[in-house]
């Protein structure tokens, strides 16, 4: 079991482990030790005499702490702290890294001797299993038993010390291939190996020579003093196996007490470096978090008087920065909504008398709406009236331009038909001109057979009779052909002029379907102009209805925002009171 000791402890350990103690029986202690080493500092500045002169540091570093940790950020405090839990996380872990690795060397070091020993020592003891063979055959050889049976026992006995013997030389081997063992004395190590050999040589000598069966040659081997020297070397060589052993199982129990001790240290270093850390995050955080919670409870009660403190640059002075800025601008809305409630409240007071003459307009208007909505609906009677007759007329319209239209369609047929008379008459000239010009050729014909029977005397006379009344024929077929073609002409003149006359009252019918056509246009411009006008009345007349009922309506909210009025009245009067909940500074 390991004690602490005033003389093995370092001289910090035994006053931090007191006042770990007293903080965990007392855990108002760090407090009080704070204030006292507040006022030995006021103190010390008011009577410097009363203390040495290496205290003021001290003092003033514990006094000037509050004031660094103020500005230093929680950010940067918590990696800090961070930081440091992972240096004394790193200073642990090298600690048990040292100790394990002390650990590991002492056990190598036990090991390594241990197989140093188990292997010289299983040689050891083959070598002598092969001498105790080598005793027996030398006893059997010695008796001089001549038979088969003992010769082949014999033969048994040294093969076996052969076996034996090379066991111990393979057991020699692995113990040369076992390294050393750490501070052991390489001389021994070397005369261990001589006198084995040495050992080894005088019974492979005995083999040879109880294979010859020569007992004076197996004496002369003196293998007794070799054994000896063998034992000798080899029990100082186990005594100082034992010894290191020894030594390093004593290291590692020194290198325990030390890891004890160095985890003692460790322990304490983290009880204080614990009791820093809530010291600095109790100044850092869960103090002036306290005084915040109280700062917003007192606002939160509508005390808006009290000052809020702001000290140091870190996230809890930037916290309580904010708070004093919410202070300020509660104190601003606060005093806002007291004046805005009192503009409400005489806004409210007018807009309800505003409301009531309001009210008292609105009704005249509605009276005044009502009569012009019958003036409306007599006025929008008689538009329709109109718009019925403009109607009639335009049908009527409708109706003559369609019989113009008739008439102006028959007047073109006769028109047609005239043109085609004169078309018939001028072919029936033209037949004429050909009748008139065959009676004049017949004529000249006749007159050419006259002049031929005149010439032939008696014998041309009948047919110079025949010739004259053909010239006579053709002479009154030309004459009436004459006559005829004169009627034609004058025909063909008078339908020209007819049919001059008849384009003539087409086209003057043409131009009355055109203008009542005109007619009928406006006539129904002027009925869908009434028609427009009978829908704008009826729209007119409806929007008058309609405002009306909008009036009805607005005389209606207008009272329903006189009793809004009142209410508001009402409400900015309890808005007021419940704003007075809230203390600010008058100004």
């Amino acid at each position: 079991m390991i004690r602490l000791t005033h003389a093995s402890l370092p001289p910090l350990i035994f006053p931090l482990l007191s006042v770990t103690w007293a903080t965990k029986k007392h855990p108002q202690l760090i407090s009080i030790i704070t204030k006292a080493l507040i006022a030995a500092f006021s103190l010390k500045l008011t009577k410097p005499s009363l203390f040495p002169a290496d205290t003021a540091p001290a003092l003033y570093f514990l006094c000037s702490g509050k004031k660094m940790l103020k500005r230093i950020k929680v950010v940067t405090s918590l990696i800090a702290v961070l930081m440091l839990f992972g240096a004394m996380q790193l200073l642990s872990g090298s600690l048990f890294w040292s100790a394990l690795n002390n650990d590991k060397e002492a056990f190598a070091l036990s090991q390594i001797s241990t197989r140093n020993v188990a292997a010289m020592t299983d040689a050891y003891m083959a070598l002598n299993q092969s001498r105790t063979t080598l005793n027996r055959a030398m006893l059997r050889l010695q008796t001089s038993l001549a038979s088969q049976m003992n010769g082949g026992q014999l033969d048994s006995l040294t093969e076996k010390a052969v076996n034996e013997a090379n066991k111990g030389e393979q057991y020699l081997a692995e113990f040369n291939a076992i390294p050393e063992t750490p501070g052991a004395d390489t001389e021994m190590r070397d005369r261990l190996q001589n006198d084995f050999k040495a050992y080894l040589t005088g019974l492979r000598g005995m083999i040879a020579s109880l294979k010859a069966k020569d007992l004076e040659g197996m004496f002369k081997q003196n293998i007794e003093q070799k054994q000896q020297a063998m034992q000798a070397t080899y029990s100082a060589w186990r005594l100082k196996q034992s010894e290191l052993s020894a030594h390093g199982a004593e290291q590692n129990q020194q290198a325990f007490t030390q890891m004890m001790w160095m985890l003692g240290m460790v322990g304490v270093l983290v009880i204080v470096v614990i009791l820093g850390c809530w010291f600095g995050l109790r100044q850092l955080l869960i103090q002036p978090l306290q005084r915040l919670l109280v700062d917003i409870r007192t606002i939160a009660s509508g005390d808006l008087t009290q000052p809020i403190l702001v000290e140091g640059r870190n996230e809890m002075s930037q916290l309580a920065a904010g708070i004093h800025e919410m202070q300020h601008s509660l104190v601003s809305t606060v005093g806002e909504v007291r004046s805005g409630c009192d503009a409400i409240f005489t806004g409210a007071s007018e807009i309800a008398a505003g409301n009531n003459d309001l009210s008292a307009r609105t009704e005249e208007q509605a009276a005044s709406l009502e009569q012009t909505a019958a003036s409306m609906e007599q006025l929008t009677a008689t538009v329709k009236q109109n718009a019925d007759n403009a109607r009639q007329a335009s049908q009527l319209a409708q109706t003559a331009s369609e019989t113009a239209l008739q008439g102006g369609k028959v007047v073109d047929g006769v028109v047609t038909t005239m043109q085609e008379i004169a078309g018939s008459s001028k072919k029936i000239a033209d037949i004429i001109s050909v009748i008139d010009g065959i009676a004049f050729q017949t004529n000249i014909l006749a007159l050419n057979a006259a002049v031929e029977a005149a010439r032939a005397g008696e014998q041309g006379r009948g047919f110079a009779v025949v010739a004259g009344e053909v010239r006579s024929l053709a002479q009154r077929s030309a004459q009436a052909a004459k006559e005829i073609k004169g009627l034609i002409e004058d025909s063909v003149a008078r339908v020209n002029s007819g049919s001059l006359q008849v384009e003539s009252a087409g086209s003057t019918m043409n131009n009355i379907v055109g203008a009542v056509t005109r007619v009928t246009d406006i006539m129904g411009e002027i009925a869908s102009a009434s028609d427009e006008q009978s829908r704008g009345i009826d729209q007119v007349g409806q929007a008058v209805t309609e405002m009306d009922r909008v009036t009805q309506q607005n005389a209606s909210l207008v009272e329903e925002s006189a009793a809004a009025a009142a209410a508001l009245e009402q409400q900015a009067s309890a808005l007021s009171q419940a704003v007075s909940v809230f203390k600010i500074s008058r100004v």
